[in-house]
């Protein structure tokens, strides 16, 4: 079984999205649980939650690492499933992590990820957060013949719960602690779709300190 863990802040429509694609295919014993950030949320993302029944919890944090650890503790299932709420899982990647991840012999999964900003000029990139990279890293990434920058992108989102993994030091470092990581071919059946825009990142900075999202 699958626990879906998400961190958030006031990405509401974002998160609309990605709750509704996972219950098309969610088991009865499956959950979503989801960390808002005390200081950079709203009441319309608690009731949303409220309304699809998702237990969540709002908590002050500094960093990925400190909202990964506040996850951690929530759920009992077997398996993790780590997403930001711009991120939308493929439904083969999904099927992956419920009905074949178990019967592996890795405790993690790097999955490919299509990364996709559509609208970014280097005037407006400048303005953006983008951790602890440097602020046009993303127009010097690679794009490829689809638009999509830096494929595959491998991002380890998927992990059994009894082992020791926590984030690095750094933004983007990613999980760390995992001693047999499996990776899944570079094609987007199953990857995550990450799809940002200026207005997308505007609106995040307008509503928080810039301390971990990208």
């Amino acid at each position: 079984m699958i626990d879906y863990q998400i961190t958030a802040c006031i990405e509401y429509d974002e998160l609309h999205r990605l709750i509704s694609h996972i219950n098309q295919v969610r088991r009865e014993e499956d959950q979503i649980y989801v960390v808002l950030d005390k200081t950079n949320t709203n009441i319309d993302m608690e009731n949303l939650l409220k309304e699809y029944d998702i237990t969540y919890k709002v908590a002050q944090w500094n960093s990925m690492k400190e909202s990964f650890d506040i996850l951690k503790n929530l759920g009992s299932n077997e398996t993790i499933f780590g997403m930001c709420p711009d991120e939308l899982p493929s439904l083969d990647l999904l099927n992956f992590a419920m009905y074949e991840f178990e019967h592996t012999t890795y405790d993690a999964i790097a999955v490919p990820r299509i990364n996709i900003f559509s609208d970014l000029t280097p005037e407006n990139v400048q303005k953006m957060y983008t951790g602890n990279r440097e602020q046009d890293y993303l127009l010097k990434e690679p794009i490829n013949e689809y638009g999509w920058h830096c494929w595959p992108d491998y991002q380890i989102r998927i992990h059994q719960r009894n082992i020791p993994i926590t984030w690095g030091s750094n933004l983007h470092s990613g999980p760390t602690g995992f001693k047999n990581l499996g990776v899944l071919p570079a094609d987007p059946r199953f990857a995550l779709t990450h799809i940002k825009t200026i207005s997308h990142q505007e609106r995040i900075l307008k509503n928080q300190d810039a301390k971990g999202y990208y």
